[in-house]
């Protein structure tokens, strides 16, 4: 079950100083991802929230998911998701961000590790969709502001 939701551009502000800096491009979208597992139950809770420059909230979403092997897997979904979302509101450049060093790191090299292979794959195909994608890291502290979107998705997991 996916839950979105877009807010005019003035409407919400948020501070968040720490967002990776990017070259002035008024296109350029940014987008914090993050995702919480719950091992006990193999499930999964994702948030993204979309930026302008000028850290205006453009809008955001969570979606949550069963069969979820690991925390590495869930902030791999996490990014898909959030992937799949800007490609249906016709975003053409993104900038994502996540806490997951792990995957970050499999994103920006040649190595993938076997347990998330499939999902490096499907992130490679869905950013072809876009003229401009890329992907870093950010604070966990930065990470977690894109939860505040999961609490009704993980009462439900």
């Amino acid at each position: 079950m996916t839950q979105e939701t877009s807010s005019p551009p003035n409407q919400k502000t948020q501070n968040l100083q720490s967002l990776p800096r990017s070259p002035v491009d008024p296109e350029l979208i940014l987008c914090a991802v993050d995702a919480a597992w719950r091992a006990d139950l193999r499930s999964a809770g994702f948030g993204w929230v979309f930026h302008l420059q000028d850290k205006t909230i453009a809008g955001e979403g969570s979606s949550a998911q069963c069969f979820v092997a690991s925390a590495l897997e869930a902030e791999g979904l996490a990014i898909i998701e959030a992937l799949k979302h800007a490609k249906r509101r016709r975003i053409e450049k993104l900038a994502m961000s996540s806490d997951s060093s792990q995957l970050i790191q499999a994103l920006n090299s040649n190595f993938h590790p076997k347990v998330i292979y499939g999902i490096i794959q499907d992130i490679q195909i869905l950013s072809k969709s876009f003229r401009y994608v890329s992907f870093a890291l950010i604070p966990r502290s930065l990470a977690k502001y894109s939860l505040n979107s999961l609490s009704v998705e993980l009462t439900l997991i």
